[in-house]
């Protein structure tokens, strides 16, 4: 099943947010710790300039001493496995594109550590969706002044991340902002919804 569609319409220095699921993942991330989106299970930031979609996501690497922060094309960030794709155009300004895309840049340019633990307040480390929550606070932190989220985690978890609750940005935490509006979508086995 292929995710890609040629039909997908990119707007010259505009930010999209790009979001991917593996069946594998889905049950153990996005059923577990999305708000309300049940296949999304890893994310990126994209910015479309030349006439390429560049995304920038920080993903666990392997060796781990290379930086988490990866720089992929659309077609390098559907992974051969992926049962889910959707693509989330953002209102933003030029101003606020050229700033996400000077600290994406900076950012990929030093070592930046996956983040197993899911602290939010570990600067030197990162996970996907919280990447991107601070690139977009960084670029205009009226417009894009996301909460973190809240849960209690259950016995299995709390072993795992050796805490009892869990203070962290969902894969889908910007999905209900008003600056973002869905604009590709293929889930498995459906057709895939293009915004005209």
């Amino acid at each position: 099943m292929t995710l890609l569609s040629s039909n997908i319409k990119f707007k010259p220095y505009t930010i999209y947010l790009v979001s991917r699921g593996t069946k594998e993942k889905s049950g153990l991330i996005a059923e577990k710790f999305n708000l309300n989106d049940k296949f999304s299970t890893h994310l990126g930031l994209g910015f479309f300039y030349n006439e390429k979609l560049t995304i920038y996501n920080v993903t666990d690497r392997k060796p781990k001493d290379q930086t988490a922060l990866i720089i992929d094309s659309l077609e390098t960030f559907v992974i051969e496995n992926a049962s889910y794709l959707s693509v989330w155009e953002c209102k933003n300004n030029d101003e606020e594109f050229l700033k996400g895309l000077k600290l994406c840049r900076e950012l990929y340019s030093k070592k930046i550590s996956f983040d197993y633990t899911f602290d939010i307040s570990n600067e030197k480390k990162s996970y996907c969706s919280k990447f991107c929550n601070t690139i977009l606070r960084e670029m205009n932190s009226k417009k894009f002044d996301f909460e973190a989220t809240s849960i209690e985690l259950n016995e299995f978890y709390r072993k795992v991340l050796k805490k009892k609750n869990l203070i962290y940005y969902p894969i889908d935490f910007f999905q209900n902002n008003k600056y973002f509006k869905k604009i590709y979508e293929k889930k498995p086995h459906q057709p895939a919804f293009i915004e005209q």
